[in-house]
């Protein structure tokens, strides 16, 4: 037997209040375990047992996680995530403001998220930025059926059925320093995207087919200790349509894109954008043979 959980109050504010949510979905499910939950959620018992504790604000990618494995409605819980944290978000600004930041230092205080709406038609210029005064392409991800795992020394653990080409990682797959700047990266490449227990959902949006039908959601997706963010589609794709992910950075026009081709459960991502300079949205779309389905898009988050 497991230790009781905490008494909580929903009326102590939106964080407790959507742990007591939590909690009672987990009870509609038959109350499985945390460990059993852990097996259908691909989170550890302690990650999906914080979420539930309510002392802190579980992200969007963990609570997907948990409403999945207790076979909740993922849709309704995104919205209801976002809701609560629009409550948090405007609870923290009616604190008093902190003493002004030493010149030279982010105005952004560690963990928090900046969000405001992606600019209309994305802007820039497709498929390369302007950095340090040259013009660098930035190569899309080609899907390669049938490829093997690159391994270095047990190093980079690219998914399967893909490899990437980009220069950026060719030049700095030996470079341990994360202080360079990661535009157009693999996220796993560079060791950003390997610990799914770090990785933070800024916001997830319906991934549709042309005739409008569910193809699978598109994630806004952060590496903390990279400071970098990512296009990520979860989805099932036995018909082989073709997926499109983007990353723009409002703050410099910038864009990189990646295509696939293939089946890679469950599903794929995107080359990164360093969140240094501002913050990063991101778009997807789907390629089949009725023609381009609709752009989904997130919101910009950093």
């Amino acid at each position: 037997m497991g230790r009781p959980e905490r008494d909580l109050d929903p009326g102590e504010g939106p964080v407790q209040a959507f742990a007591v949510a939590l909690r009672r979905l987990r009870e509609e499910a038959g109350s499985p375990t945390y460990r059993a939950l852990s097996e259908r959620a691909h989170y550890s018992p302690t990650v999906l047992s914080r979420a539930a504790g309510g002392r802190v604000f579980p992200s969007l990618e963990v609570t997907l996680a948990f409403v999945r494995a207790c076979g909740g409605d993922e849709d309704a819980w995104a919205r209801r995530w976002h809701r609560a944290g629009e409550e948090i978000t405007g609870r923290a600004a009616e604190r008093p403001e902190p003493a002004p930041a030493a010149e030279g230092a982010s105005a952004t205080a560690p963990g928090a998220v900046e969000v405001v709406a992606p600019e209309a038609g994305g802007g820039g210029r497709a498929g390369f930025v302007r950095r340090r005064g040259r013009l660098l392409t930035l190569a899309v991800v080609l899907v390669v059926a049938g490829v093997v795992a690159l391994a270095v020394g047990g190093g980079l653990g690219l998914a399967p059925g893909w490899i990437a080409r980009n220069q950026h990682v060719t030049d700095r797959a030996g470079d341990l320093s994360r202080a360079e700047d990661m535009d157009g990266d693999d996220p796993r490449a560079r060791g950003c995207g390997d610990d799914l227990d770090e990785i933070e959902t800024l916001d997830a949006v319906p991934l549709n087919l042309p005739d409008g039908t569910r193809f699978g959601t598109l994630r806004l997706r952060r590496s903390p200790g990279c400071d970098t963010a990512w296009a990520s589609a979860h989805f099932d794709n036995p018909h082989l349509y073709t997926v499109w992910l983007a990353a723009h950075r409002p703050a410099d026009n910038a864009q990189v894109r990646s295509q696939w081709a293939n089946n890679t459960p469950p599903g794929s991502y995107g080359d990164m954008l360093s969140l240094t300079r501002g913050c990063v949205w991101v778009e997807g779309w789907v390629v089949t043979e009725q023609g381009e389905g609709p752009h989904a898009k997130t919101r910009c988050a950093r």
